[in-house]
């Protein structure tokens, strides 16, 4: 007689097990929501819903900062630090969509649709070929150059964030420097997403939140996590 044996089942990850966790989290809610998590370390990725592309309210300008900071350590940019930080950093820590509109015009030199098209061209750049920077938030009828709404596909945007944290997206070390402590300086009352439930002495969360005014449950948050021991990132 032959014998079979049933094959043996790995255990899984903790990975693994929190995806399942956030998918059926994620089941009880109402609503398009979705996540999307890397683990630096490995490499490994976890998503529910992040190839969707979501309404990221002032998130969408997580992608402008970034390129904000790129130009402003690029030699052969005439974008000035003096000129664009205080806009740059009031419009993260804040969440002001009207500072973006001024960074989104300096960055485009004065223009303001250039501005916007050099957001889409360093997006595609960094892999964002589904996202979307139609305007700057808060301002879809005067500045819309597609008469679309902005979208961000979560699994895009963390990539972007892992490439960052491994010193892979901006031009130099200092840079990424730059655009860590610019996202590290939001104020308290913007810091109850990620960094909500995460102590300060655990680790330090650099993020940028968004929502629509008037939709209290439109509420997105995108960032990085570093643990203070050099646990995880």
């Amino acid at each position: 007689p032959t014998s079979t044996k049933t094959p043996e089942t790995k255990p899984q990850t903790e990975n693994q097990i929190l995806q399942e966790k956030l998918a059926k989290e994620i089941e009880k809610f109402h609503g398009r929501n979705a996540v999307s998590i890397t683990d630096i370390f490995t490499g490994e990725s976890i998503s529910v819903n992040g190839e969707r592309p979501q309404l990221p309210g002032c998130v969408a300008n997580l992608p402008l900062a970034l390129a904000a900071v790129h130009e402003i350590f690029n030699m052969d940019s005439p974008l000035k630090s003096a000129d664009i930080e205080p806009h740059l950093f009031s419009m993260v820590k804040n969440s002001n969509p009207h500072e973006g509109v001024e960074v989104v015009r300096q960055l485009g030199g004065g223009d303001i649709s250039k501005g916007i098209q050099m957001v889409n061209d360093f997006m595609k750049k960094w892999g964002m070929k589904n996202s979307f920077y139609d305007h700057p938030p808060a301002y879809p009828g005067e500045y819309s150059i597609a008469e679309r709404s902005n979208r961000i596909v979560p699994n895009e945007m963390n990539q972007v964030l892992a490439k960052l944290a491994a010193g892979k997206l901006l031009q130099s070390e200092n840079a990424m420097k730059y655009a860590l402590s610019m996202m590290s300086n939001n104020k308290p009352g913007l810091n109850f997403m990620i960094p909500g439930q995460i102590p300060d002495s655990e680790a330090s969360v650099f993020h940028k939140v968004g929502w629509y005014y008037g939709k209290p449950n439109t509420i997105n948050d995108a960032g990085i996590v570093i643990s203070n021991d050099g646990r995880f990132m």
